[in-house]
């Protein structure tokens, strides 16, 4: 996923296996609602980079 979009980049693996396994499940097209969820927390929460609070709150919106 880091390649994938500029927000992944530089996430820790153990984030994105916690997005991946219990909700993409390697799916690309969920993995861009997830994505698009991420960005939009990111501004929600004035996080500069994606973290287990941005996740969380993406999530819940998935």
């Amino acid at each position: 996923m880091p390649d994938s979009h500029p927000v992944w980049r530089g996430a820790d693996e153990a984030l994105l296996k916690r997005v991946d396994t219990p909700y993409a499940l390697g799916s690309f097209r969920e993995w861009v609602k997830v994505t698009k969820h991420v960005i939009k927390g990111m501004e929600h929460l004035g996080a500069a980079k994606v973290d287990d609070r941005v996740v969380d709150w993406a999530l819940k919106r998935c």
